[in-house]
Protein backbone atom coordinates (compact mmCIF):
# COMPACT_ATOMS: atom_id res chain seq x y z
CA UNK A 1 0.00 0.00 0.00
CA UNK A 2 1.27 3.18 -0.85
CA UNK A 3 2.38 5.60 1.97
CA UNK A 4 0.15 9.29 1.83
CA UNK A 5 2.64 11.90 0.50
CA UNK A 6 3.94 14.11 3.00
CA UNK A 7 5.39 17.46 2.82
CA UNK A 8 8.50 18.30 4.76
CA UNK A 9 9.77 21.87 5.87
CA UNK A 10 7.39 23.77 4.51
CA UNK A 11 8.71 26.66 6.46
CA UNK A 12 11.67 26.56 8.85
CA UNK A 13 9.41 26.54 11.79
CA UNK A 14 8.20 23.16 10.75
CA UNK A 15 11.41 21.98 11.46
CA UNK A 16 13.05 22.31 14.89
CA UNK A 17 15.56 20.49 16.30
CA UNK A 18 17.15 21.06 19.77
CA UNK A 19 20.73 19.24 20.99
CA UNK A 20 20.17 17.96 24.11
CA UNK A 21 23.15 17.51 26.83
CA UNK A 22 23.57 16.57 30.25
CA UNK A 23 21.66 13.55 32.12
CA UNK A 24 18.76 13.88 32.36
CA UNK A 25 18.63 15.60 29.27
CA UNK A 26 17.81 18.81 28.67
CA UNK A 27 17.38 21.06 25.35
CA UNK A 28 19.78 23.60 24.25
CA UNK A 29 17.72 26.94 24.73
CA UNK A 30 16.36 28.35 21.29
CA UNK A 31 17.24 31.88 21.62
CA UNK A 32 15.61 34.79 19.39
CA UNK A 33 17.36 37.81 21.14
CA UNK A 34 20.43 39.60 20.12
CA UNK A 35 23.45 36.99 20.11
CA UNK A 36 25.35 37.66 23.70
CA UNK A 37 29.70 37.54 23.60
CA UNK A 38 31.49 38.56 26.52
CA UNK A 39 35.23 36.87 25.98
CA UNK A 40 36.84 34.69 27.01
CA UNK A 41 36.76 33.42 30.99
CA UNK A 42 39.92 31.39 31.12
CA UNK A 43 38.71 28.12 30.37
CA UNK A 44 40.27 25.81 27.66
CA UNK A 45 37.11 26.43 25.45
CA UNK A 46 34.26 28.45 25.95
CA UNK A 47 31.05 27.24 24.98
CA UNK A 48 28.24 28.93 23.64
CA UNK A 49 24.56 27.94 22.70
CA UNK A 50 24.13 28.51 18.56
CA UNK A 51 20.59 29.14 17.15
CA UNK A 52 20.41 29.19 13.23
CA UNK A 53 18.18 28.71 10.25
CA UNK A 54 19.43 28.48 6.49
CA UNK A 55 22.31 27.87 7.25
CA UNK A 56 24.03 24.20 7.50
CA UNK A 57 26.66 23.94 10.78
CA UNK A 58 29.30 23.73 8.89
CA UNK A 59 28.79 27.60 7.27
CA UNK A 60 27.54 28.43 10.17
CA UNK A 61 31.14 27.62 11.95
CA UNK A 62 33.09 29.42 9.43
CA UNK A 63 30.84 32.40 10.62
CA UNK A 64 31.89 32.53 13.71
CA UNK A 65 35.23 31.92 12.97
CA UNK A 66 35.72 35.02 10.77
CA UNK A 67 33.67 37.20 13.60
CA UNK A 68 35.33 35.67 16.65
CA UNK A 69 38.59 36.11 15.10
CA UNK A 70 40.06 32.76 15.73
CA UNK A 71 41.41 29.65 13.54
CA UNK A 72 38.87 27.18 12.43
CA UNK A 73 40.29 23.96 13.63
CA UNK A 74 39.58 26.10 17.52
CA UNK A 75 35.87 26.08 16.68
CA UNK A 76 34.34 22.58 17.91
CA UNK A 77 30.70 20.94 17.68
CA UNK A 78 28.97 17.65 19.00
CA UNK A 79 27.22 17.24 15.02
CA UNK A 80 25.79 18.72 12.34
CA UNK A 81 22.09 20.60 12.52
CA UNK A 82 19.77 20.89 9.39
CA UNK A 83 19.96 24.16 7.28
CA UNK A 84 16.35 24.30 6.21
CA UNK A 85 14.80 24.39 10.06
CA UNK A 86 15.14 26.08 13.15
CA UNK A 87 18.01 25.00 15.11
CA UNK A 88 19.62 25.25 18.37
CA UNK A 89 23.01 23.34 19.59
CA UNK A 90 26.45 23.75 21.21
CA UNK A 91 29.83 25.04 19.91
CA UNK A 92 32.88 25.23 21.66
CA UNK A 93 35.88 27.84 20.77
CA UNK A 94 39.04 27.26 21.96
CA UNK A 95 41.44 30.32 23.27
CA UNK A 96 41.04 33.92 22.85
CA UNK A 97 38.08 35.09 21.14
CA UNK A 98 36.67 38.79 20.20
CA UNK A 99 33.76 39.29 22.12
CA UNK A 100 31.57 40.64 19.49
CA UNK A 101 29.04 38.11 16.95
CA UNK A 102 26.07 39.48 15.03
CA UNK A 103 24.18 38.18 12.35
CA UNK A 104 20.82 38.11 10.96
CA UNK A 105 19.69 34.66 10.68
CA UNK A 106 21.92 33.54 13.94
CA UNK A 107 22.30 34.10 17.74
CA UNK A 108 25.71 32.75 19.58
CA UNK A 109 24.93 33.12 23.27
CA UNK A 110 27.85 32.49 25.87
CA UNK A 111 27.08 29.89 28.48
CA UNK A 112 30.22 28.50 29.97
CA UNK A 113 33.75 26.56 29.24
CA UNK A 114 34.67 23.07 29.94
CA UNK A 115 38.47 21.04 29.61
CA UNK A 116 38.27 19.82 25.71
CA UNK A 117 36.76 20.62 22.51
CA UNK A 118 33.34 18.91 22.01
CA UNK A 119 33.65 15.08 20.54
CA UNK A 120 31.65 14.67 17.34
CA UNK A 121 28.52 12.66 18.64
CA UNK A 122 28.79 13.38 22.57
CA UNK A 123 25.92 14.51 23.65
CA UNK A 124 23.27 13.33 24.64
CA UNK A 125 20.73 13.28 21.52
CA UNK A 126 18.60 15.75 19.91
CA UNK A 127 14.87 16.68 20.54
CA UNK A 128 12.43 17.08 17.79
CA UNK A 129 9.06 19.23 16.63
CA UNK A 130 8.03 18.59 13.37
CA UNK A 131 4.86 19.66 11.22
CA UNK A 132 4.04 17.47 7.62
CA UNK A 133 1.55 19.01 5.51
CA UNK A 134 -0.65 15.78 4.31
CA UNK A 135 -3.85 14.74 4.36
CA UNK A 136 -3.27 11.35 5.80
CA UNK A 137 -6.41 10.26 7.70
CA UNK A 138 -4.32 8.89 10.56
CA UNK A 139 -1.10 7.57 11.70
CA UNK A 140 0.19 4.38 12.84
CA UNK A 141 2.28 5.16 15.91
CA UNK A 142 3.67 1.76 16.10
CA UNK A 143 5.55 1.90 12.95
CA UNK A 144 7.47 5.03 14.45
CA UNK A 145 8.86 3.45 17.45
CA UNK A 146 11.59 1.41 16.21
CA UNK A 147 13.25 1.75 12.82
CA UNK A 148 16.00 1.01 10.84
CA UNK A 149 18.67 3.31 11.81
CA UNK A 150 19.45 4.19 8.27
CA UNK A 151 22.06 7.39 7.40
CA UNK A 152 19.31 9.85 6.45
CA UNK A 153 19.46 12.92 2.90
CA UNK A 154 21.15 15.36 5.64
CA UNK A 155 24.22 13.07 5.48
CA UNK A 156 23.97 11.47 2.11
CA UNK A 157 23.12 14.80 -0.14
CA UNK A 158 22.17 14.31 -4.01
CA UNK A 159 22.05 11.19 -4.70
CA UNK A 160 25.95 10.49 -6.45
CA UNK A 161 28.06 12.91 -4.42
CA UNK A 162 29.04 9.90 -1.97
CA UNK A 163 31.43 8.81 -4.83
CA UNK A 164 33.62 11.71 -4.11
CA UNK A 165 34.94 9.61 -0.61
CA UNK A 166 35.02 6.67 -3.07
CA UNK A 167 37.60 8.36 -5.27
CA UNK A 168 39.56 9.66 -2.20
CA UNK A 169 39.71 6.73 -0.64
CA UNK A 170 41.28 4.93 -3.79
CA UNK A 171 43.92 8.16 -4.15
CA UNK A 172 42.25 9.29 -7.38
CA UNK A 173 42.21 13.54 -5.73
CA UNK A 174 42.50 14.80 -9.00
CA UNK A 175 38.63 13.37 -10.20
CA UNK A 176 37.50 13.82 -6.23
CA UNK A 177 38.35 17.11 -6.61
CA UNK A 178 36.69 18.13 -9.84
CA UNK A 179 33.60 16.64 -8.15
CA UNK A 180 33.71 18.55 -4.88
CA UNK A 181 34.09 21.56 -6.89
CA UNK A 182 30.99 21.53 -8.43
CA UNK A 183 29.47 21.17 -4.73
CA UNK A 184 27.84 24.52 -3.23
CA UNK A 185 30.77 24.84 -1.00
CA UNK A 186 33.08 24.33 -4.00
CA UNK A 187 34.07 28.48 -4.11
CA UNK A 188 36.26 27.70 -1.17
CA UNK A 189 37.98 24.90 -2.46
CA UNK A 190 38.84 26.53 -6.27
CA UNK A 191 40.00 29.20 -3.82
CA UNK A 192 42.70 26.46 -2.08
CA UNK A 193 43.01 25.15 -5.19
CA UNK A 194 44.92 28.28 -6.87
CA UNK A 195 47.54 28.30 -5.18
CA UNK A 196 48.31 24.16 -4.21
CA UNK A 197 50.60 22.29 -6.04
CA UNK A 198 47.82 19.37 -7.19
CA UNK A 199 44.30 18.37 -5.95
CA UNK A 200 45.70 16.27 -3.16
CA UNK A 201 47.28 19.13 -1.82
CA UNK A 202 44.43 21.10 -2.28
CA UNK A 203 42.26 18.64 -0.33
CA UNK A 204 44.36 17.69 2.64
CA UNK A 205 44.55 21.95 3.09
CA UNK A 206 42.79 22.82 6.80
CA UNK A 207 40.96 24.97 5.66
CA UNK A 208 39.34 21.98 3.46
CA UNK A 209 39.41 19.18 5.77
CA UNK A 210 35.84 19.12 7.16
CA UNK A 211 34.80 18.60 3.03
CA UNK A 212 37.51 16.02 2.73
CA UNK A 213 36.71 14.43 5.81
CA UNK A 214 33.37 14.47 5.45
CA UNK A 215 33.23 13.19 2.14
CA UNK A 216 34.93 10.05 3.22
CA UNK A 217 31.92 9.33 6.14
CA UNK A 218 28.88 9.92 3.08
CA UNK A 219 30.95 7.02 1.13
CA UNK A 220 30.98 4.83 4.32
CA UNK A 221 27.24 5.84 5.21
CA UNK A 222 26.67 4.77 1.92
CA UNK A 223 28.09 1.55 2.13
CA UNK A 224 26.38 0.82 5.63
CA UNK A 225 22.99 1.90 4.41
CA UNK A 226 23.27 -0.83 1.76
CA UNK A 227 24.81 -3.50 4.00
CA UNK A 228 21.65 -2.61 6.51
CA UNK A 229 19.11 -2.81 3.73
CA UNK A 230 20.26 -6.10 2.33
CA UNK A 231 20.36 -7.75 5.67
CA UNK A 232 17.07 -6.61 6.47
CA UNK A 233 14.86 -9.89 5.20
CA UNK A 234 16.93 -12.07 7.93
CA UNK A 235 19.36 -11.79 11.09
CA UNK A 236 19.85 -8.05 11.22
CA UNK A 237 22.51 -7.49 14.54
CA UNK A 238 21.93 -4.89 17.21
CA UNK A 239 25.24 -3.07 15.48
CA UNK A 240 26.57 -2.82 12.32
CA UNK A 241 30.52 -1.76 11.72
CA UNK A 242 31.05 1.19 8.91
CA UNK A 243 33.75 0.43 6.00
CA UNK A 244 37.21 -0.49 7.75
CA UNK A 245 40.55 -1.99 6.37
CA UNK A 246 40.20 -4.48 9.44
CA UNK A 247 40.01 -7.58 7.59
CA UNK A 248 36.73 -8.84 10.01
CA UNK A 249 35.32 -5.53 8.97
CA UNK A 250 35.87 -4.95 5.20
CA UNK A 251 34.40 -8.71 4.50
CA UNK A 252 31.36 -8.04 5.09
CA UNK A 253 31.98 -5.33 2.20
CA UNK A 254 33.82 -6.89 -0.32
CA UNK A 255 30.62 -7.34 -2.60
CA UNK A 256 30.20 -3.77 -2.61
CA UNK A 257 33.42 -2.44 -2.95
CA UNK A 258 36.91 -4.19 -3.11
CA UNK A 259 39.72 -1.70 -3.78
CA UNK A 260 42.90 -2.70 -4.57
CA UNK A 261 44.98 0.25 -3.23
CA UNK A 262 43.61 2.55 -0.25
CA UNK A 263 45.05 6.18 0.05
CA UNK A 264 47.20 6.32 3.66
CA UNK A 265 46.34 10.04 4.04
CA UNK A 266 42.62 9.40 3.33
CA UNK A 267 42.93 6.52 6.33
CA UNK A 268 43.90 8.77 8.63
CA UNK A 269 40.26 9.82 8.71
CA UNK A 270 38.73 6.65 9.57
CA UNK A 271 38.24 5.45 12.70
CA UNK A 272 36.87 2.11 13.83
CA UNK A 273 33.41 2.60 14.21
CA UNK A 274 29.69 0.42 15.13
CA UNK A 275 25.99 1.86 14.43
CA UNK A 276 23.00 0.53 16.02
CA UNK A 277 20.92 -1.40 13.52
CA UNK A 278 17.60 0.20 14.68
CA UNK A 279 16.28 3.83 16.16
CA UNK A 280 14.41 3.82 19.18
CA UNK A 281 12.21 6.35 19.56
CA UNK A 282 11.63 8.46 22.49
CA UNK A 283 9.12 10.58 24.34
CA UNK A 284 6.62 10.31 21.02
CA UNK A 285 4.03 12.56 20.57
CA UNK A 286 1.52 13.03 17.41
CA UNK A 287 -1.26 15.23 17.19
CA UNK A 288 -3.16 16.42 13.93
CA UNK A 289 -2.68 20.34 13.53
CA UNK A 290 -5.13 21.32 10.72
CA UNK A 291 -3.81 20.31 7.07
CA UNK A 292 -0.56 18.51 8.92
CA UNK A 293 0.31 16.08 11.79
CA UNK A 294 2.85 17.70 14.30
CA UNK A 295 5.58 15.02 15.92
CA UNK A 296 7.54 15.65 18.64
CA UNK A 297 10.64 12.95 20.19
CA UNK A 298 13.53 12.67 20.91
CA UNK A 299 16.61 10.64 18.76
CA UNK A 300 19.98 9.76 19.89
CA UNK A 301 22.76 10.95 18.19
CA UNK A 302 23.52 10.37 14.52
CA UNK A 303 19.76 9.29 14.02
CA UNK A 304 17.73 10.86 11.51
CA UNK A 305 14.52 12.37 11.96
CA UNK A 306 13.29 11.81 8.22
CA UNK A 307 14.54 8.14 8.11
CA UNK A 308 11.82 7.88 11.23
CA UNK A 309 8.84 9.88 9.65
CA UNK A 310 9.77 7.97 5.97
CA UNK A 311 7.90 4.76 7.95
CA UNK A 312 4.63 6.61 7.44
CA UNK A 313 5.13 8.98 4.82
CA UNK A 314 6.19 9.67 1.36
CA UNK A 315 8.00 12.45 2.03
CA UNK A 316 8.68 15.22 0.01
CA UNK A 317 10.55 18.43 0.60
CA UNK A 318 9.15 21.98 -0.06
CA UNK A 319 12.16 23.75 -2.32
CA UNK A 320 9.88 26.56 -3.14
CA UNK A 321 12.32 29.81 -2.50
CA UNK A 322 15.39 28.03 -1.74
CA UNK A 323 18.63 28.55 -4.06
Amino acid sequence: MAKPIGILKATPEDFVVQELHRDPATPVPLCMQRSRVKGHNGGNVTTFALTKHGWTTKDAVHQIARQLDVPLDCISAYGLKDKHAITSQIVGVEGNFIPFFFHEDMRLVQIGETDRPLRNGAHVGNRFVIRIISDAPSIDEDALRRVPNLFGKQRMGDPGNEVVGKLILEGDYDAAGEMLQQQPEGHVLKRVRESARSWKDALLCTEVRFSFGFAIQKWQSHLWNTLLVERMGGYVPERLPLWHTDSDIRSLYTHLWNPKHIDEEALRVVRRSFRPSFINVTRLGVMQDGDAWRFTFDLAPGAYATVVLEQVFDLKENRKGRE
